[in-house]
C-alpha cells in the first residue's frame, strides 16, 4: 500500500515537473520573442532618425526633390 501510495506521489511530481518546465520554455520564447521585437522597434526608429536627418540637410542644400522623395519614403 505505502509503495503504490509513494508511486503516486512520484508520478505526481514528475507530472508538476514537466508542467513547470514546459511553462518556463514557454516563457523564455515568450521573452525572446519579446526582445526580437524591441529590436525591431529600435531599427525603425533609428531609421526613421537617419531619414529625417537626411531630409533636413537636404533642405539645407536647398535639393527640394531628394528632400521630398526621402519624405514620401517616410
Amino acid at each position: 500500500m505505502k509503495s503504490s501510495s509513494s508511486f503516486s506521489y512520484l508520478l505526481l511530481l514528475i507530472i508538476l515537473l514537466t508542467i513547470i518546465h514546459s511553462n518556463l520554455f514557454a516563457q523564455q520564447d515568450s521573452l525572446s520573442i519579446q526582445q526580437r521585437i524591441l529590436q525591431s522597434q529600435e531599427t525603425d526608429q533609428v531609421i526613421i532618425m537617419r531619414t529625417r536627418e537626411f531630409i533636413f540637410n537636404k533642405l539645407k542644400e536647398g535639393s527640394l526633390s531628394q528632400a521630398l522623395e526621402a519624405y514620401n519614403y517616410l
